[in-house]
């Protein structure tokens, strides 16, 4: 079973290679932008049905629900924005970004899920070994019980203490 520290160095892993995607995303976002205000002028409807507006305050999934409007806008006038240099390829590119970062949420959230699943796993397991050790010291503590004292202590088990804080003199400087 993979060690806590393990799956949180996956998580992680994960989720820098969704930013990386994702700033992948905000450049292609920002850039059709500027090129449909170029094209159709700043009071177009056009131009607002592929402007995300403020990209920064957008959680990931608002993200990709947004990025895949702009990219059905940018799909239907890709002929008037081809003179701007959004080809066929550029568009291409654009729907591979999307699908990469779609994935790349997955995969967060799936790493996620299995580091939590672990962890609860571990909990189990941890449960189970404590009743099988506590299980076999009853049995220590038994036998030991009126035969030796300091062998019986072997098998007691002191429930967790918390730390005690310490004191430490007040100054009265």
């Amino acid at each position: 079973m993979p060690d806590d520290a393990t799956l949180r160095y996956d998580w992680s892993y994960e989720i820098e290679n969704k930013e990386s995607v994702k700033n992948s995303i905000l450049i292609i976002l920002r850039s059709v932008s500027l090129r449909a205000k170029s094209v159709f002028g700043a009071n177009s409807a056009k131009y607002r049905s592929m402007n995300p507006g403020n990209l920064s305050l957008m959680t990931d999934n608002n993200l990709l629900a947004t990025a895949r409007q702009v990219y059905d806008a940018v799909e239907n006038n890709a002929g008037e924005l081809a003179e701007v240099g959004i080809t066929a390829g550029y568009i291409s590119t654009f729907n591979s970004a999307i699908e990469s970062f779609a994935d790349a949420i997955d995969r967060v959230v799936e790493k996620k899920n299995v580091r939590d699943e672990s962890r609860e796993i571990r909990i189990q397991k941890g449960n189970e070994l404590y009743s099988l050790i506590n299980k076999y010291c009853d049995f220590g503590k038994l036998i030991w019980s009126n035969v030796s004292p300091a062998k019986y202590n072997d098998y007691v088990i002191y429930p967790n203490q918390k730390p005690r804080k310490k004191k430490y003199p007040i100054d009265t400087v």
